[in-house]
């Protein structure tokens, strides 16, 4: 029996629905975990964090997104038609986003690794971060479920 045959009692909408979506929810439940140990650690001034691997890992980390955000950039534009594919345009917004975090948690692992003792900006920034990324979880999941409201209802 196919899958979808299987979910038949649902409405098209939730039937319609892909992992991808409900994976924003564990994503929201993953940030808000981050964020209380994130926040643990900053009022609780414990777990030093040595610079150096922060730095490196973070840094190999953005190369490669960044490597991975050119080369989307590059499939974008041999797009035949000239339209723009927005599943690559979504994922390469998100590399260049994930990029872009990687680079800032590689910064404060030079400035950890250069004051020898900021530790408490690698849990800041931890913070932030999973603030940023839990509101954009949310804005994900309101939108799935405005487009399977309507589903619902008929």
């Amino acid at each position: 029996m196919p899958l979808a045959s299987a979910w038949h009692w649902l409405p098209s909408g939730w039937r319609d629905a892909r992992l991808p979506e409900h994976g924003r929810a564990w994503l929201l439940i993953l940030e808000v975990l981050v964020a209380a140990v994130a926040l643990n650690r900053l009022l609780t001034h414990r777990v030093p964090v040595d610079g150096l691997p922060v730095l490196v890992m973070s840094g190999v980390a953005a190369v490669a997104m960044l490597g991975a955000a050119l080369i989307l950039r590059a499939d974008e534009d041999d797009e035949e038609d000239g339209e723009l594919d927005l599943s690559v345009a979504a994922v390469l917004l998100d590399t260049i986003a994930d990029a872009a975090t990687a680079a800032a948690v590689a910064v404060v692992g030079a400035i950890i690794l250069a004051t020898g003792g900021w530790y408490w900006l690698d849990p800041a920034v931890a913070l932030a971060i999973s603030v940023v990324v839990a509101y954009h979880a949310i804005a994900l999941i309101r939108k799935v479920l405005a487009r399977l409201r309507p589903a619902r209802s008929r």
